[in-house]
């Protein structure tokens, strides 16, 4: 394989605090792109509103983050005038734009395309798209310039497809996730941290990990678990992200108000010690309303457990890949099916009976880091030169 010198701009949705301002998707997205590939890659992300103007950083090789504070407000016009200074022509954009800001989102990918740059859009759930485009012409044809959108999961292509008068080409590339990682980890690390966590010998443990938002839906999970009566723990397992704090005091005081004693709430952890979390855990439920493509379902497949979870495109996509033994998905808010199969699966572990280890060799064929990460270099660079 011959590598080239490419070069690209990505622009996150968000500021977050990990990796100089990058989420940890475009991070994987970058460590997984430089295995196969020589050029330089622009991160051009929101700071905090307190933080400098503009500061300009350097990450990990060929990683170069300029991160630009002040008003979110301000942002987009100020990338997009970054970005025509920079002699870069492919720019990969991370999400759509919410509310006010989406005008000010499509005007750049507008601008820049005039501008006889290429513009890449990821979208993660079809509801980012139709929300704030479809039906509503000015900005429909602001984004039809875009060189490819590029959808999480495939019911995002079939809406886009079958509703873009623009006909603005569309691929599906699934999430990425570095899996070896949740499958290596030993089950001696998984006693110590179930040692650090207070977790009791032979205690039931039933696991929900993911970004703390009202569309993850909690307030069933919390009921599911209330009903069920089961001897064991609920860990909810958050990271500190957009509307997280927020919603966690809301959920945090529906728990009080039910008093209910075995739910416990945990986090922030760094990445690199989510396999752990997952090792000390029987099950994991998830009851989101909308999903893309659901990294924490995804990590619970590779850690090997057992899956109870609402049947919505983004967790219906995953355990496609999955060994069918291993999960049970339930309709949209089917708590009373949700609570009996959950109760089945606790008896079985009461009983200690203990299926074979889940096959993985779906999830290792088709959403490996490098047949990701080879769809995304395809997709911005066309095919690879042998």
């Amino acid at each position: 394989m011959i590598k080239q010198k490419n070069e690209l701009i990505i622009i996150p949705q968000y500021f977050f605090p990990t990796y100089g301002g990058l989420q940890n998707f475009t991070y994987r997205l970058y460590r997984s792109l430089k295995k196969f590939y020589n050029g330089d890659i622009t991160f051009i992300v929101p700071g905090p509103e307190e933080g400098r103007e503009t500061v300009k950083q350097k990450l990990d090789g060929g990683i170069k983050i300029i991160r630009i504070g002040g008003k979110r407000k301000t942002f987009w016009k100020k990338a997009t005038k970054l970005s025509k200074n920079l002699n870069i022509r492919k720019i990969l954009i991370i999400g759509l734009e919410y509310e006010t800001l989406i005008d000010d989102q499509l005007n750049l990918i507008k601008e820049l395309s005039n501008f006889g740059k290429e513009i890449f859009l990821r979208i993660a759930t079809s509801k980012d798209f139709f929300d704030v485009i479809y039906g509503r012409e000015a900005r429909l044809k602001k984004i039809s310039n875009v060189k490819k959108i590029i959808a999480i999961n495939p019911e995002i292509k079939k809406e886009i497809n079958g509703c873009n008068k623009y006909n603005i080409s569309c691929r599906y590339i699934p999430n990425l996730l570095d899996l070896q990682r949740f499958a290596n980890d030993s089950q001696k690390k998984g006693l110590v941290f179930q040692k650090r966590l207070g977790v009791k010998e032979k205690e039931f443990i039933a696991l929900w990990t993911g970004r703390l938002d009202p569309i993850k839906h909690l307030e069933d999970l919390i009921d599911i678990w209330n009903r069920s009566k089961i001897k064991g723990t609920l860990f909810i397992v958050g990271i500190d992200c957009y509307l997280g704090k927020k919603y966690l005091k809301k959920i945090k005081k529906l728990v009080e108000n039910k008093n209910i004693q075995n739910i416990r709430f945990i986090g922030p952890f760094n990445e690199k010690d989510m396999p752990m979390i997952y090792k000390i855990a029987d099950i994991f439920l998830f009851t989101s309303y909308r999903e893309g493509f659901c990294n924490s379902i995804l990590e619970a497949c590779c850690s090997g457990m057992h899956i109870i979870c609402y049947d919505v495109p983004g967790t219906r996509i995953v355990l496609k890949y999955y060994d069918p033994k291993y999960f049970t998905l339930i309709k949209l808010g089917n708590k009373k099916k949700f609570i009996n199969k959950l109760r089945e699966r606790y008896f079985i572990w009461q009983n200690n009976k203990k299926n074979e280890k889940p096959s993985l060799s779906s999830i290792k064929k088709y959403l490996s880091p490098e047949t990701i990460a080879t769809q995304y270099y395809e997709t911005l660079f066309g095919k690879e030169n042998e």
